[in-house]
C-alpha cells in the first residue's frame, strides 16, 4: 500500500533474524535472499508478504507458469481466470449491497478474508462438483488478492495448554490437506492447484467458534472484504 511504513527492527531482532537463510515458499522465485532485508522489511506489508512479492501475483500476468498444463494457452487461461473471479466477486458483493448500491471490488493485492466451516470442506470433499467449485473460488481469489482463510472447526472441549495446541496443530494439518485435495478433480488439468506458493498453510487458520473467527479477523489490519 502506498505510504505504508514499517517499524525499524531492534538490534536484538536484527541479530536473531540475520542468521535466517530461508524464505517463505510463496515469495517470488526471482526474489533471492540477497535482495530481502533482515526481517523482510522490504517485502512485508502490515506484517504479511506484500502481494506483489508473491508467486501468486505472477499468475494473472504470465499464466499458469507455476504448473505443467500446456494444453491451455496463457491468453485463454487469463481470460477464464478473470471471468471466474468476476462471477465470484459479483455474488459476494451483491450480498453486501445497500441503498447506495453494490460495493466496488477491492483493488488487486488487497487483504481478503474467507470464512469456511470444517463441515463445508468435508462436504466438498465428498462431492467432486462442490470440491472443484470451492477450489476454483480459492484459486481465483488467491491469485489476485492476499487471501486469509479462517476455518471454523468443532470444539472438542480440549483447552489445556500444550495438549490443546498439539491437537489444533494436527487438526490444521488435516484441514489444509482437505483444502488442497479439493483441487484434485480427477482430471489431468493442473492449472488450478492450490499449492503452498499460491495459498501458504500459515494463511489457513482455525477458530472454534464464530466469535473466534470475528476476533481473528479484527486482529488483521486493512481487511477489504470478508
Amino acid at each position: 500500500r502506498p505510504g505504508a511504513r514499517q517499524r525499524p527492527l531492534s538490534d536484538t531482532a536484527a541479530e536473531v533474524l540475520g542468521s535466517c537463510k530461508t524464505k517463505p515458499p510463496h515469495i517470488k522465485s526471482t526474489t533471492g535472499l540477497s535482495h530481502i532485508k533482515i526481517g523482510g522489511t522490504n517485502v512485508l506489508m502490515d506484517g504479511l508478504v506484500a502481494f506483489a512479492q508473491t508467486q501468486a501475483s505472477t499468475i494473472t500476468t504470465t499464466g499458469n507458469s507455476v504448473n505443467d498444463d500446456e494444453e491451455e494457452s496463457i491468453a485463454l487461461f487469463q481470460k477464464r481466470l478473470r471471468q471466474e473471479r468476476a462471477k465470484i466477486l459479483s455474488r459476494l458483493l451483491s450480498r453486501l449491497s445497500s441503498t447506495s448500491g453494490v460495493p466496488t471490488p477491492p483493488s488487486k493485492g488487497s487483504l481478503v478474508v474467507i470464512g469456511l466451516s470444517q463441515d463445508q470442506i468435508s462436504n466438498s470433499n465428498s462431492s467432486s462438483g462442490a470440491g472443484v467449485a470451492l477450489s476454483r473460488v480459492l484459486y481465483s481469489l488467491a491469485t489476485y488478492y492476499t487471501v486469509m482463510v479462517i476455518v471454523q472447526v468443532k470444539d472438542t472441549g480440549t483447552n489445556h495448554g500444550k495438549q490443546d495446541y498439539t491437537s489444533m496443530q494436527k487438526l490444521q494439518d488435516v484441514v489444509v490437506e482437505q483444502l488442497r485435495r479439493n483441487i484434485q478433480d480427477g482430471t489431468s488439468n493442473s492449472s488450478n492447484k492450490l499449492t503452498e506458493s499460491i495459498l501458504p498453510s500459515h494463511r489457513i487458520m482455525l477458530a472454534k467458534s464464530a466469535t473466534g473467527r470475528i476476533a481473528l479477523t479484527r486482529q488483521l489490519s486493512t481487511v477489504e472484504l470478508v
